[in-house]
């Protein structure tokens, strides 16, 4: 049994009149559902404009929850019930079930079962990358928002938390939104390879720069922990927190 594919449509079912409305909502067509439910093509992870990505997907499906969920025409055990139900190593239940008050709960199961039929024919990843709380690597960006020398400097941080980890500017593909005009739309990626991490430049305008060297587009560049990376004229420190 595919396990996305089934919850996939007891969530369809249980949220949605049909999955005709599902379809409208998402933009897709029926037979990218149909396929779906039959365990095959999966939803993007990100990387494509042309399909439908699993965070788009995952959007979709915890709207949809909130708002029945507020009216009262569902509750938690429907989604609890499929959870249940599903071909999940136990030990993922478990841990999933202790989001069921959650707003995200259904997307959080359905995220659990797309990693784990990634993983199954993945040697990378392991079970306890779906079921536990992990820790991700990240980026670090300190913002002074004033000229006063005894402010305190705020700070972003973005969890690189895909294995292929997109940086750009107003793009609903990028998993993380620079909004600086010097940044290009898909401006560099982040990925993980056995372990290591490693950066490449997408074709940017303005470059990407590790440790105040410029890269080379579309070049795989180990990175390490505590490199500085500049995405135009941002910088951001790179972290992989200790285990």
């Amino acid at each position: 049994m595919n396990v996305f594919a089934w919850i996939l449509s007891e969530i369809i079912e249980a949220l949605f009149i049909s999955g005709a409305e599902f379809t409208r909502k998402l933009l897709i067509s029926q037979d990218t559902l149909d396929n779906w439910k039959k365990g095959k093509y999966m939803p993007s992870d990100g990387l494509s404009s042309k399909r439908c990505t699993i965070n788009e997907l995952i959007k979709q499906i915890n709207d949809r929850y909130v708002k029945v969920l507020r009216s009262g025409t569902i509750s938690s055990d429907e989604i609890i019930g499929i959870l249940i139900k599903s071909g999940l190593p136990q030990q993922a239940k478990d841990e999933l079930l202790t989001y069921a008050g959650n707003d995200d709960f259904p997307g959080k199961v359905l995220r659990a079962a797309y990693e784990y039929e990634k993983i199954k024919n993945d040697d990378g990843y392991t079970l306890t990358m779906v079921v536990e709380n992990p820790v991700y690597p990240y980026l670090v960006r300190r913002i002074n928002e004033g000229s006063d020398p005894t402010a305190k400097d705020k700070t972003e941080k973005i969890n690189i938390d895909k294995r292929d980890f997109i940086i750009g500017r107003k793009n609903k593909n990028a998993d993380y939104v620079c909004n600086n005009s010097f940044v290009s739309k898909n401006h560099a990626e982040i990925f993980v390879r056995e372990g290591r991490y490693y950066l490449m430049d997408l074709g940017s305008t303005n470059g990407t720069f590790v440790n105040g060297k410029r890269i080379d587009k579309l070049v795989d560049t180990e990175i390490i922990n505590n490199d500085k990376i500049k995405f135009a004229d941002w910088e951001y420190t790179f972290v992989i927190p200790e285990d």
